[in-house]
C-alpha cells in the first residue's frame, strides 16, 4: 500500500524554496515541479517528516538526481552525495538507486539543522571524508557564480557529474538564479540537445571541458562564457578552447567544503562577490589562502567546525593585476592524477615517530615533492621505513626535517613560514635527497 504523499513543511528549507520559485528548467524540465515527481521513490520509506535522516542520492540522471533531492527537503531530510560506488558505503548494501541512510549509521554524524548535503570528498581510501554544506552555502555561491558569469537568459551547460562538488554546485546555482541548465555525464556528452545554438556557460573541469569541446565540434553553436574550475587548465588546451569559442577563459577555484571561492582571467583568480581574503601581505611573497565567508562554512560529519574562515592547504601569490597564483599545496593528502590518495601507512609509519609532517606539492610540473617533518634529522633505518611506507607515491620526494614548525598562538602551523623555511638556504636542510629508480 501506497503512502500519501507528505504535506511540505512549515518552514520550507532554503534551497527548496528557492528550486520552487525558479523558472529554470533542468534537461527541459520544470524545476519548481521536481519535488512532486519523486515524493514516492522508494528512498523515502513510511509517511511524515523525516527531519535527522540522511537520503543518499544515487540517480541515474540529473533530473532525478535534483527531483530526489528536492524531495528529500521536503521532508526535512539531508541529502548526500558520493562518487564512491554504493556497495563499498556503509550505507549502500543491496541494489543501486537512492535510499535512506539507516540511523545506526546516522547516528552520530549530530548534522545541523542548516544542513543541507553532506558530499564525500575526492579520494581513494575506500572512505572519503563527508564535507556537510549549508542551505545558506549554495544560496551564496549562486549569487557568486551569477556575478562571475554575467546575466543573461541562455542555459548552463555541462557534463561534470553531480557526486563531484563542481558539478552540483553549478546546477544549484544556475537553478536557483533562474538559468536553464543542460546536462549529460561525460559518455553520454555527445547526447546533449535541446539549448539551440547559444550556450550562456560552458562549465566544466579542464577533462570535461575537453570533453564537451569535442561533443560539440561539429555544431554551430556559440556560447557567452567559458569557465572552468577543479583544476589547472594546460595552456595548450586553453588555446583550443578560446579558438573555437572565441572567448577568453574564466577560472575558478574551491573545495568540496566550501564550493567555489575564485575566479578571474588568471592563475586561479580573485575573491568572488561575498568573499574576503584574510592575511595577504602586500607584494609577491606567498601566503596562506584563507577566506572569510558571509556564512558559516560547516566542516566534516564527525568534526563540525562551524567557522565563518576557512583556511585551505594552498598557498598562492598575488600577482599586479589582483589575481592569485597557486603556488603549492601543504597537506597530509597529494593529488595524483587528479584523485586524492590517503597515506594512511605513511600517516602510521609518522605516527608511531611522534612526528608532525607536511607534504609540500608546487604547482604545475615545478619543483620538486618534499616530505617535510618536524624533530631532528632522520636515521637510515627511519628513513628507509618510510619510503616503504609511502611507496610509490613519495618515490620521488625530498624527505627533509625541521626542528620545529612554524605555529601561530593557536598552535596551529603556519603554512606561509613553512614553506619559506623549507626554500630557506641558510639553515642546515636536515634533507635526505631521494634515490633516483
Amino acid at each position: 500500500m501506497r503512502s500519501r504523499a507528505p504535506e511540505v513543511a512549515v518552514t520550507t528549507p532554503q534551497l527548496l524554496a528557492g528550486l520552487m520559485d525558479s523558472r529554470a528548467r533542468l534537461n527541459g524540465v520544470e524545476v519548481a515541479g521536481l519535488a512532486a515527481g519523486f515524493r514516492r521513490s522508494p528512498a523515502f520509506s513510511g509517511p511524515g517528516d523525516l527531519r535527522g535522516r540522511v537520503v543518499a542520492v544515487d540517480e541515474p540522471d540529473a533530473v532525478s538526481t535534483i527531483g530526489v533531492m528536492a524531495a528529500a527537503w521536503e521532508r526535512g531530510a539531508v541529502s548526500l552525495l558520493s562518487g564512491v560506488p554504493a556497495g563499498q558505503t556503509p550505507w549502500g548494501k543491496g541494489a543501486p538507486g537512492s535510499r535512506l541512510v539507516p540511523e545506526a549509521v546516522t547516528a552520530e554524524w549530530d548534522l545541523p539543522e542548516d544542513c543541507a548535503l553532506v558530499q564525500a570528498t575526492s579520494g581513494s581510501s575506500g572512505t572519503p571524508r563527508l564535507a556537510m554544506r549549508s542551505h545558506a552555502s549554495f544560496e551564496w555561491e549562486s549569487r557568486a557564480y551569477a556575478a562571475v558569469w554575467g546575466a543573461g537568459a541562455h542555459p548552463l551547460v555541462h557534463c561534470v557529474r553531480l557526486q563531484h562538488s563542481l558539478g552540483i554546485g553549478i546546477t544549484l546555482s544556475a537553478l536557483l538564479a533562474g538559468r536553464d541548465v543542460w546536462h549529460a555525464d561525460p559518455i553520454r556528452a555527445n547526447r546533449l540537445r535541446g539549448f539551440g545554438d547559444r550556450i550562456g556557460v560552458l562549465a566544466g573541469t579542464p577533462a570535461t571541458l575537453r570533453v564537451l569541446n569535442e561533443a560539440l565540434a561539429a555544431r554551430e553553436v556559440q556560447a557567452d562564457t567559458v569557465f572552468c574550475a577543479a583544476g589547472a587548465l594546460d595552456p595548450r588546451l586553453r588555446g583550443v578552447l578560446e579558438r573555437r569559442w572565441g572567448n577568453g577563459i574564466v577560472l575558478g577555484f574551491g573545495s568540496t567544503e566550501t564550493g567555489g571561492v575564485l575566479a578571474g582571467p588568471r592563475g586561479i583568480g580573485a575573491p568572488v562577490p561575498g568573499a574576503e581574503l584574510l592575511d595577504a601581505p602586500i607584494g609577491t611573497e606567498p601566503f596562506q589562502l584563507k577566506v572569510r565567508f558571509p556564512h558559516e562554512v560547516l566542516g566534516y560529519v564527525g568534526s563540525p567546525s562551524r567557522t565563518r574562515v576557512w583556511d585551505f592547504p594552498d598557498l598562492v601569490r598575488r600577482g599586479d593585476d589582483g589575481q592569485l597564483e597557486h603556488v603549492a599545496r601543504m597537506t597530509r593528502t597529494m593529488r595524483t592524477r587528479d584523485r586524492t590518495q590517503a597515506l594512511a601507512r605513511l600517516a602510521d609509519a609518522l605516527k608511531t615517530m611522534d612526528r608532525d609532517w607536511r607534504l609540500l606539492e608546487p604547482s604545475g610540473d615545478t619543483g620538486t615533492l618534499s616530505l617535510l617533518l618536524e624533530g631532528g634529522p632522520l636515521s637510515e633505518v627511519d628513513e628507509a621505513r618510510l619510503r616503504d611506507a609511502g611507496g610509490a607515491v613519495i618515490g620521488g620526494a625530498a624527505i627533509r626535517t625541521i626542528p620545529r614548525f612554524p605555529r601561530n598562538d593557536e598552535g596551529k602551523v603556519e603554512l606561509a613560514k613553512l614553506f619559506a623555511a623549507n626554500h630557506d638556504p641558510g639553515p642546515p636542510r636536515h634533507a635526505r635527497k631521494a634515490a633516483t629508480a
